[in-house]
Parts: structure tokens; sequence; C-alpha cells
């Protein structure tokens, strides 16, 4: 799907509602969704591109009505990041990146405006190669 994809329009079309709002987040955690409020919580103030990965995935947990258990949450956390990278992913275009750039990942995630670990899961899910996307590797 790629660039034409929206999350914020598509919580929207599923019927969730989108707010800002750090209280119920963990440490670490940037977004939540709770299926009883039809409800996708985000931390405030995360860069552009976080917030469309993060709201993607939370999107994800919607479409699916998630109510994660201890057991089956791993699984509903992995299918999430799977199907935001695919819905935010353009295949076309993350191969022509590839091969323009072939040692430059984080400029691959810059480019399509998706987190590096959407990137990975989907570089994963799709069976490619999968670069070091740490600080250390792209030199932040």
């Amino acid at each position: 799907m790629g660039e034409t994809y929206d999350p914020g329009v598509e919580a929207d079309r599923l019927g969730a509602r989108v707010i800002e709002w750090a209280a119920p987040l963990r440490p670490g955690e940037n977004g939540l969704y709770l299926d009883d409020f039809r409800l996708i919580i985000l931390r405030p103030k995360l860069e552009p591109i976080a917030q469309r990965s993060v709201l993607a995935h939370e999107v994800e947990h919607a479409r699916s009505h998630d109510r994660p258990t201890r057991l089956t949450k791993p699984r509903m956390e992995r299918l999430a990041d799977e199907r935001a990278a695919a819905r935010l992913i353009d295949d076309d275009r993350l191969d022509d990146l590839m091969r323009t750039y072939p040692s430059c990942a984080a400029r691959w995630a810059v480019d399509l405006q998706v987190s590096p670990h959407l990137l990975t899961v989907h570089l994963d899910a799709t069976g490619r190669m999968i670069p070091d996307l740490t600080d250390d590797a792209i030199g932040a």
C-alpha cells in the first residue's frame, strides 16, 4: 500500500477514536488500543514517522478487535506489526531503495516514512535481508 495509506483515516473508518494521552502508557510504550472503548491512545509529541507507525500498528489491533491476554499478546503484537508494515510500505519503492542505497537502511525507513522497527519486521516477513538498524549502525 505505502504512501496512500493513512492510518488516521483508517482509524476513523473503523470507528476508533484516537487521542494523545501518556498516563495509561507504560515506560517505553508509545500506543495502546482499548477495544471496549474503540479507543487508540498515543504518546503525546511523537515524531511524525513514529506517530504514523504506532498509529498504523494500533489500527491493526482495532481492525482485529484485539483483546490480548498474557498468552496471546506476543502473537497479536507481531501480527499488528506485520500488517501495519504491509499497509505502510510500498514494496516496489522499497526494492528501488534497496537497489539504489544498498547499505543505507536508515534512509529506506525515512524515505518510506516508517519506523526502523516496522521496516525490520517487514523485511523479515517478506524474506528480505535484515540490515542492522541500531543507532550505532546508522550513525545516530
